[in-house]
């Protein structure tokens, strides 16, 4: 039996596909399964191959092709306002056993980090990139730019390879010009130097980038340069020495209220002590080696040279009466 409207909708069908064609510039496919049953939508999607979004051909087991900005988006279905909520992707091995994690997690309030997570004995926090961004290696809250924390060991291994030197650290102010201080490194001789040939092999250097050296260390015996290349003790410095303090300074003997000793009281307790009064008495460390403090050692020196030349000067005053005397004797 014929029936028009079943008819008519035949007929008009091609029409609606290209009308269809023509106005959307993008279309919404649902993937829905007749077998196994029952009929209906579902939450999983399986390809045994590679899956490609925007590209034919994906080399990759999912491989997805676009211009600038994101590409892939995970989206919670709340809005993170709690702390500690967290969503992110995980690495999983064979049997769905977790290898790995990255996580964008809620620290508190609107602030939201990003966490590493890696496996050992456990799943651990390896780094975190805070709110603020800060990046903390072994603590979750770093507290400037770049945290490090380790519970034992060291914190930090730079390596370098070049055979000439290395420098794996280095300090740059831009506002500053080099030539002026801003540009500054540490610095390692390597197995053949040749740009710092002074220095010995494996030294350690703080240098001005648009100088050289400044300190140098050098390997085995630890002796310390300032201005030299290669210190011969275990301070070695080329130039001049400032000391501050309160009172470096003995020039108070010369006072009015100075209490001076007489030179009778000054031998008594220069022979019963064995040392000089105002010199520091000697002191040893734990392992018998003589101690100092050079401010007050070097203080105490000088107080003592100028209490000598007081009574230098006292005694010649006794020689010139006694010379006197001698000389009216002799008339």
């Amino acid at each position: 039996m014929f029936k028009p409207k079943k008819f008519l909708l035949f007929l008009l069908t091609p029409f609606f596909l290209i009308f269809n064609s023509l106005t959307f510039a993008e279309e919404q496919i649902t993937i829905t399964t007749y077998y196994p049953s029952p009929y209906g939508s579902y939450n999983q999607l399986y390809v045994a191959g590679s899956l490609g979004i925007g590209t034919t051909g994906p080399n990759t087991k999912l491989q997805v092709y676009g211009g600038s900005g994101n590409l892939i988006k995970l989206q919670s279905s709340t809005g993170m306002g709690t702390a500690g909520e967290a969503i992110g992707i995980t690495f999983v091995q064979s049997g769905d056993v977790e290898v790995s994690r990255i996580e964008s997690i809620t620290e508190s309030g609107s602030n939201i980090g990003l966490r590493f997570f890696t496996y050992a004995t456990g799943a651990g926090e390896r780094m975190r990139i805070n709110a603020a961004g800060n990046v903390g290696i072994g603590t979750p809250s770093p507290g400037s730019l770049l945290d490090v924390a380790s519970p034992s060991g060291r914190s930090a291994f730079i390596r370098a390879t070049n055979t000439d030197f290395t420098i794996p650290i280095t300090f740059f102010n831009s506002a500053v010009t080099c030539a002026n201080g801003g540009q500054w490194g540490f610095g390692i001789n390597g197995t053949t130097p040749a740009t710092f040939s002074t220095m010995p092999v494996g030294a350690f250097w703080i240098h001005q980038d648009c100088g050289g050296p400044l300190l140098t260390i050098t390997p085995g015996t630890g002796n310390v340069g300032i201005g030299t290349a290669s210190p011969g003790g275990k301070l070695d410095v080329n130039g001049t020495i400032y000391q501050r303090g309160a009172v470096l300074h003995a020039d108070y003997v010369f006072e009015p209220d100075y209490k001076l000793e007489s030179i009778e009281e000054h031998a008594s307790y220069m022979w019963q002590n064995k040392h000089l009064k105002a010199v520091p008495r000697a002191r040893k460390d734990e392992s018998g080696q003589d101690v100092l403090e050079i401010g007050a050692h070097r203080k105490g020196m000088l107080e003592e040279l100028e209490k000598a030349h007081v009574y230098i000067q006292q005694l010649n005053e006794r020689i010139k009466v006694l010379e006197m005397k001698l000389s009216k004797l002799a008339g």
